[in-house]
């Protein structure tokens, strides 16, 4: 249940906090759009090579899905930044790297 929230999570927080966009935004936007499907990807195959059972087989139709849902939303990491707060990119980054995933 969590990586399949994580995978989302990955695709929208550093993409949405990089370019200071709303998921809706970057759904929309055609180079940001590829970024986020890329990182939901990568850790679509990080879970797989962790023998992580997801609820579905394809993590850009999830994040498309998911991401039309809630367009106007900003993750919790752009809000930490637009705040001037820490954000979790501190332990978002090294999950797939700990152990040596290749993805």
């Amino acid at each position: 249940m969590i990586w399949n929230k994580y995978v989302c999570n990955l695709a929208f927080s550093p993409v949405c906090t990089a370019l200071s966009l709303r998921i809706g935004q970057v759904l929309d936007n055609p180079l940001a759009r590829a970024l986020a499907e890329d990182c939901a990807s990568e850790a679509y195959r990080v879970a797989q090579r962790k023998g992580i059972e997801l609820d579905f087989d394809d993590p850009v139709k999830r994040i498309h899905d998911f991401g039309r849902v809630i367009p106007n939303a900003m993750p919790s990491m752009l809000l930490d930044m637009l705040a001037a707060r820490t954000t979790e990119i501190d332990a978002s980054l090294p999950l797939g790297t700990q152990r040596f995933v290749p993805s």
